[in-house]
């Protein structure tokens, strides 16, 4: 009887053994047993190849050039600065000691100044009216009484019993306030419409110092609206100081002015983005006017009069002295958004 011709033969040489359902080699296609099937057992040559590779691939690692750092890594990580290896712990700058690293410049330097000048002048105001004795305070109170009975206007025949006496102040700021508010409000519109477009991102004095055409756009129609209607007054604005203008606070009525306070936030879409515009007499805060305008809410404080938020007044630890003048400083000059 013919043999039948089913199965294969393995093709180790010291076996030879037929095998109805052989197996097939994945890296050398040779055909085996099932006790030669796996590769070590009928010595496949690829094995060997596959070796040799992990073997010089094992030698193969780079430095870090970092003075006194024997740190080795598998993969090369280059500082695109100075295009040095160096490990993961020296692969930034400041880590490393980079050679072509820069110094960040001081954020907002003449801002900071400012706000200084002003604290300071406020301190000295307060210790010279502590000098004051509590007699010469008595005597000033008398003699403005008697100036104002003097100038009083009304019926003189009337008993002193049956008369009061109220002083009228002249608010010579209250217009240059309410402008504030309304210049605000149509800043915030289009600081609005442009949080829904693409936009111009540049810098400033660092990476993460921004501003774009929004920034600048705002502060140009704020001060020309401005200069329009009050032509003798003076502006300090964020973007011209950042610019190359001077910040030069001096007597005369000054616009204190950041067009989009949070570029941080405008920039990645952030909600909390306001117009910040401050008021300064003789180099003293008179008002300031916050609009966070996706809230559409109007901060707004006058000096010795309290703060508000959409014409309701908001609840201060103090209603006098350095605490209102200092939250007002902070609301109008620094670089954030002063949560109330």
């Amino acid at each position: 009887m013919a043999e039948l011709d089913i199965g294969q033969h393995c093709q180790v040489e010291h076996c030879r053994r037929r095998d109805f359902l052989p197996f097939v080699c994945d890296d050398c296609s040779g055909i085996f047993c099932l006790e030669h099937r796996s590769r070590e057992s009928h010595g496949c040559p690829e094995v060997t190849v596959i070796n040799e590779r992990l073997k010089t691939d094992q030698h193969t690692s780079y430095p870090c050039s970092f003075k006194d750092c024997a740190e080795r890594e598998l993969v090369a990580v280059i500082c695109p600065h100075c295009e040095k290896n160096f490990c993961l712990r020296h692969r930034h700058q400041s880590d490393h000691e980079c050679e072509k690293l820069e110094i960040p410049k001081p954020r907002m330097a003449a801002t900071q100044k400012l706000v200084k000048d002003i604290i300071d002048s406020k301190t000295g105001e307060t210790a010279s009216k502590r000098r004051k004795g509590a007699k010469n305070s008595e005597t000033a109170a008398k003699v403005a009484l008697m100036k104002l009975k003097m100038h009083a206007d009304g019926d003189k025949s009337l008993p002193q019993i049956f008369v009061k006496y109220f002083q009228k102040m002249a608010d010579p700021w209250q217009e240059c306030m309410d402008y504030a508010v309304t210049l605000a409000r149509r800043a915030g519109e289009v600081v609005c419409e442009a949080l829904k477009n693409e936009m111009n991102v540049m810098l400033k004095s660092s990476p993460v110092d921004l501003v774009t055409a929004t920034d600048q756009k705002v502060e140009k129609m704020l001060i020309s609206s401005i200069k329009e209607k009050y032509p003798s007054h003076s502006f300090i604005g964020e973007e011209s100081v950042a610019a190359g203008e001077k910040s030069i606070l001096t007597n005369n009525p000054t616009w204190i002015i950041d067009p989009i306070d949070g570029t941080t936030n405008f920039v990645h879409r952030f909600p909390f983005v306001a117009v910040s515009i401050g008021f300064a007499v003789n180099k003293k805060i008179e008002f300031g006017v916050v609009y966070s305008c996706v809230e559409d809410k109007m901060y707004t404080t006058r000096k010795g009069k309290g703060m508000f938020c959409n014409g309701q007044k908001l609840q201060v630890l103090q209603q006098e002295g350095g605490f209102i003048l200092q939250v007002l400083v902070q609301l109008i000059l620094c670089t954030h958004i002063l949560f109330f």
